[in-house]
């Protein structure tokens, strides 16, 4: 595992973060970066604040989706926490076999968490890290002492975005390539139009989550990887896999996004009583890009009722 170190030039975007959501700023928080090799290859993740890590974040699949996608809710959290950059993202590495789904990419995060943070009160996982989450707990329940899913159930009434989507065939052909752009700019350009974020965010997340290659043009640090079939999400697994889950969970629901049906809920909450269910009226799907303030609160009551 590499040594942490503090860069400040990555994180020199936070200041504006916090102005835009009215977070108080006193200064540069301890924010530091990390990786460990696993046998998946090189995990990164960004750590906000000392030991103990109170929760681990892992954020969606799609491309601008990162562990720095987690900044404002940091921000205004205040606590120690563990943002991951999951394999295909961010800094992290992409897999061999370029294929991505929440139990193939689990074992790496598992390794990663218990390198960086072995015994997290909280693990929350928005979207595809949500379902990541469920899969983590039962490969390695020693790591998973209560889960937070932020507008995700392995069963849902319209896909989120990214790889979940259901037109993946069973021969799905070979990895995508990398869209290529000309500048940032022309990327903030083309996500601002009709964008639910403010410019000011969707610069923030173009500049920590894109490279310049040798020829001068961008691209996502985002592996798109292989598309894969529906099937072996295996969707109906993780959700026996979130029923029997002996930990407590909180479900943290976006009152705009058509992602989570009542129904489900309500047939989540039949069998399982102990389930927590929080509904951001305001918010769509990606509730810690839109309302990171609202979300922080919400996970901050959440652990602080927590018996660990």
């Amino acid at each position: 595992m590499s040594q942490g170190l503090k860069i400040d030039d990555e994180f020199l975007s936070l200041e504006g973060a916090a102005n835009e959501f009215g977070i108080e700023w006193s200064g540069s928080p301890e924010v530091t970066r990390s990786e460990v090799i696993t046998p998946d290859g090189a995990v990164s993740a960004v750590r906000w604040g000392g030991a103990p890590v109170e929760a681990v974040l892992l954020h969606g699949r799609a491309p601008g989706q990162s562990a720095r996608s987690w900044d404002s809710v940091a921000l205004d959290w205040g606590v120690p926490v563990l943002a991951v950059d999951t394999p295909g993202h961010g800094f992290s590495a992409q897999r061999a076999d370029r294929r991505y789904t929440p139990r193939l990419i689990a074992p790496a995060v598992g390794n990663a968490i218990a390198a960086f943070a072995p015994a997290p009160p909280l693990i929350v996982g928005v979207s595809f890290g949500g379902l990541t989450t469920i899969a983590l707990a039962a490969l390695r329940p020693e790591l998973v002492k209560a889960i937070a899913l932020v507008d995700i159930l392995p069963r849902f009434e319209a896909p989120p975005a990214g790889s979940l989507a259901p037109e993946a065939k069973a021969d799905p052909g070979p990895p995508a390539e990398p869209e290529r752009f000309g500048s940032r700019q022309e990327i903030i350009d083309a996500l601002s139009s009709g964008a639910t974020l403010s410019r000011e965010a969707i610069a923030r997340s173009v500049t920590a989550n894109t490279v310049q290659l040798d020829d001068g043009s961008w691209v996502w640090r985002f592996d798109a990887g292989v598309k894969v079939a529906p099937g072996e999400l295996d969707f109906p697994g993780l959700w026996d896999d979130l029923l029997a889950l002996q930990a407590p969970i909180l479900l943290v629901r976006g009152g705009k996004s058509p992602v989570v049906a009542d129904e489900v809920v309500a047939e989540l909450q039949e069998r399982r009583p102990d389930v927590t269910v929080v509904t951001v009226d305001d918010a769509g799907h990606e509730i810690h890009d839109e309302r990171p303030r609202k979300l922080a609160r919400i996970l901050a009551d959440f652990h602080s009722k927590l018996e660990l």
